[in-house]
Order: structure tokens, then C-alpha cells, then sequence
């Protein structure tokens, strides 16, 4: 199994739907798991150099290729 961890940034647009999170992260999850990458964690980082990170686990780097593009 590959583990790893993504960062991310929010776009000014992002910042403010910032609501709109939770909705987002749960769709996020949903296709992550079509392309066969597991999100085990999410974390909100407010105040912190990133915006969130959210830990994802897959069998391989193809999966999570894929999920990033």
C-alpha cells in the first residue's frame, strides 16, 4: 500500500464557499474511492501555511495519479 498526504490551498473562490467544505470533502471521497485511493483522514489546518491535509491511502501511485489529475 502507498500512503500519502496531500495539501491543500484553497482559491480565493474557495475561501468563500468556505461552507460549502464539508459537501465538497464528502465528494471528493466518493471519487477518490471510484479510483481506488481511500481517504483515511482529513484535517483542517485554519490559521496554518495550507488550508488542509488530507491523508489517502491507495495499492499503488496510478490511483492517486489519477485522483490528483
Amino acid at each position: 500500500m502507498v500512503k500519502g498526504v496531500i495539501l491543500v490551498d484553497y482559491t480565493d473562490q474557495g475561501r468563500r464557499a468556505i461552507k460549502d467544505s464539508p459537501d465538497r470533502a464528502e465528494a471528493s471521497k466518493a471519487e477518490a474511492t471510484k479510483l481506488g485511493v481511500q481517504v483515511k483522514d482529513i484535517f483542517y489546518t485554519p490559521g496554518g501555511p495550507h488550508d488542509a491535509a488530507i491523508v489517502i491511502e491507495a495499492e499503488g501511485p496510478e490511483p492517486i495519479n489519477k485522483f490528483m489529475a
